[in-house]
């Protein structure tokens, strides 16, 4: 409770302040603001259609990727806030302006007064760019005719902080809101100058729709240019890879490498198992004419220096020879087929006639072992002829071998060189196929474009702003009030931590660390009738305070302490002393000045009040002691009274030296109590203590109570005699 009063009493000492300071400075906000500007607002929306548009890329409704939305709708917002974007804004503004202008009345462009201010302004370079009726062609010669010179009026009117209306600094005052999170941008304007404000904004949704659809557009149409610029190189490319590989299986005759190959492959195999049966037919045949040859190898020589017998085995071979070719490799055509038979034909015949001759040569009839020989000789005949024929079929299955061989030669770098040109055509035509969708893309893209464009639209149309908006001077002024009652809080607050003076019980206890047993108020020119009564009041409670220290020993010695001279302990101490004796109480009043010498030697080495000074028959000793910064106490003596009192005034300064010496004397005195004593303080920290004073009750007009009714008096007065001590 007791901060809640300190709280209140801290409001109440800067009362003055914390009213006169904010009134004034809303007085001077009023008087500041009686000029103030009125604004008009114009508002549009415009429906982009980034999240609900219909997508041709899916051809359906788009599904929610919000970070691509979202994304789009950011850019939107950064185009329309862009300083490119407001500069076209700006010099389509001020051509505008320009053309349409009036310097004697308002019209939907610009206001009069506005229209003569900026013609004030306007070089005669400038007027000469305008051509009328052509605000296009005017906005043109403006941009063509832009320096990059601060001195230049049409590069310097978007930059220079005082060109109101067309300045970076107005425009950017552009609000551009997203409508929660549907496809709705919410733009509004606010100017003094009804006209600007509302082509400001007719101005700003032309330019963005012509810059999103120049950005969007421009960034499509040069990956379509690329892609088709690659597309056709890649296209060439693959022609003439596909020309070249053409040409050389021209020159190779591969009509299908892969197939050929396969064939040639499946020759070789059977030709594998048709060799090895030629070569085990030959060496079966070869062995057996051998071993005959052994047996009558008379009849055999005979026979083979007969011509006629050698012309026919060779004849015989050579018709082996022919058959083979053919029935082994040659195509079951008809024409082979009856070539086959005719040459079947002629090798029976021959066989019949060498069968014949061999009859005719052969003179012996018996070998050497005594067996016919007849016999013999058309087994060897027979096994002569498989073995012509197996000899034959040798010869044409290492032929085939060879040409076999010259194949696989042939066809190995051609497989190779087919491969590599192939591999070539796979990647161009990879290449060219991805060019390709790459192209199909980005015409989908385009047409995407073009659609969600062309779905850019002014829902609500901006209208010309009739009536100004409520101006802000309530505002301002009632924010001036405010901030300044703060700042008066606020500095007083400061004031507050950083003052060191004991000026009541909260502030004194919290500085010193002690407690605050007692006030003695400080005379009221305000309530001079009721000093007097004030202090006795105060003592009157400092004195009830003191009495439960007081021990069953006699005399009661109690300590008159002060850091510094003039901090009124003689005054205290004095008005403790008449209040007890009044009371019918012996009271002795011993001080340094005149009943002891602090500096002597018995009062240095004291143990207690009679080793320096006597004090009679008193029963309540007060000694007054030097001020602690020139001279200290004795312990001994500090500890053996009972009770210790630090006076200081309330309306000086604590210091660190106060405070110093006051930890010193709570240190000395022991366990004898040490309390704090504050002299002159203000009437409301002595309330504090004492309860309402006299003229709390009868002087709260502020007039002291003989200046009341009689009424009044009486019951103050009645009121006083039961507070003061009987």
């Amino acid at each position: 409770m007791k901060y809640v009063l300190y709280i209140l009493r801290f409001f109440y000492r800067i009362r003055f302040w914390l009213i006169l300071l904010p009134v004034l400075a809303a007085c001077y906000m009023i008087w500041k603001t009686r000029d103030i500007a009125r604004y008009y607002e114009v508002r549009t929306t415009v429906y982009t259609g980034v999240v609900s548009g219909y997508d041709i890329e899916q051809a359906s409704v788009r599904e929610a990727d919000w970070n691509t939305k979202n994304s789009t709708i950011v850019n939107m917002m950064d185009i329309l806030k862009s300083e490119a974007t407001l500069r076209r804004v700006s010099m389509r503004l001020y051509a505008r302006c320009l053309m349409n202008g009036d310097s004697m009345k308002n019209n939907t462009y610009i206001n009069a007064d506005t229209y003569r201010w900026l013609m004030d302004r306007t070089p005669k370079y400038v007027l000469d760019l305008i051509v009328k009726g052509d605000e296009d062609k005017t906005v043109e010669n403006f941009f063509d005719n832009m320096k990059p010179d601060n001195r230049d009026h049409l590069y310097g009117l978007f930059m220079w902080e005082a060109s109101r209306y067309f300045g970076y600094k107005d425009l950017e005052q552009i609000r551009v809101d997203r409508i929660a999170s549907s496809d709705m941008l919410k733009l509004s304007y606010q100017n003094s100058d009804p006209g600007i404000t509302y082509n400001t904004v007719l101005i700003l949704v032309k330019e963005f729709f012509d810059q999103y659809q120049t950005l969007r557009f421009g960034e499509t149409n040069d990956a379509i240019a690329y892609f088709r610029r690659e597309l056709a190189e890649a296209g060439t490319k693959l022609k003439a890879a596909e020309d070249e590989l053409t040409s050389y299986n021209v020159e190779k005759r591969v009509i299908n490498y892969t197939d050929e190959t396969k064939e040639v492959a499946s020759i070789n195999k059977e030709f594998e198992i048709q060799y090895q049966d030629v070569l085990m037919n030959y060496a079966k045949a070869d062995a057996a004419v051998s071993q005959l040859e052994g047996r009558i190898d008379m009849n055999i020589n005979n026979m083979r220096s007969n011509s006629a017998f050698m012309e026919k085995l060779k004849l015989i071979s050579e018709l082996q020879t022919q058959i083979t070719n053919i029935d082994a490799f040659g195509q079951k055509n008809e024409a082979n087929l009856e070539k086959l038979a005719t040459l079947k034909k002629a090798l029976k015949a021959e066989e019949r006639s060498v069968s014949e001759l061999t009859k005719t040569i052969n003179e012996n009839k018996y070998s050497k072992e005594g067996i016919v020989s007849d016999r013999f000789v058309q087994d060897w005949l027979a096994q002569t002829l498989e073995l012509s024929k197996a000899k034959a079929q040798k010869e044409v299955m290492e032929k085939w071998r060879r040409e076999l061989n010259e194949k696989y030669t042939y066809y190995a770098p051609i497989g190779s060189t087919i491969k590599s040109k192939e591999r070539e055509i796979d990647f161009t035509e990879r290449t060219y196929l991805s060019l390709l969708e790459g192209l199909n893309s980005a015409i989908l893209r385009l047409r995407q474009l073009q659609m969600t464009t062309n779905t850019l639209k002014v829902t609500d149309e901006p209208s010309y702003p009739i009536s100004p908006l409520p101006h802000k001077r309530k505002m301002m002024v009632l924010l001036a009030f405010v901030c300044t009652a703060i700042f008066v809080v606020a500095y007083f607050l400061f004031l507050e931590l950083v003052d060191r003076t004991l000026r009541d019980r909260i502030r004194a206890e919290r500085i010193t660390g002690r407690k605050v047993l007692g006030v003695m108020p400080r005379n009221s020119r305000r309530y001079r009738p009721f000093n007097q009564q004030a202090k006795e009041i105060a003592m009157h409670c400092l004195a009830k305070a003191l009495v439960p220290y007081f021990g069953r020993e006699k005399p009661v010695v109690i300590n008159i302490l002060s850091t510094e001279e003039g901090d009124g302990k003689h005054f205290v101490a004095q008005y403790l002393r008449d209040y007890w004796q009044k009371s019918g109480l012996k009271v002795g009043l011993l001080s340094y000045r005149e009943e002891f010498n602090c500096r002597s030697e018995s009062y240095l080495l004291a143990n207690n009040l009679t080793d320096y000074c006597q004090a009679g028959d008193a029963m309540i000793v007060l000694v007054v002691h030097q001020p602690l910064t020139e001279e200290s106490v004795p312990s001994p003596l500090l500890e053996s009274a009972n009770l210790n009192l630090m006076i200081a005034r309330s309306d000086r300064t604590w210091t660190t030296i106060d405070q110093e010496v006051f930890e010193k004397v709570g240190e000395q005195s022991g366990e004898t109590p040490l309390f704090l004593v504050l002299n002159q303080t203000a009437w409301d920290v002595t309330e504090d203590f004492t309860g309402l004073l006299p003229v709390s009750v009868a002087g709260f007009t502020g007039f002291p109570s003989s200046g009341l009714p009689l009424g009044i008096r009486k019951r103050t007065n009645r009121e006083f005699k039961q507070k003061m001590p009987q």
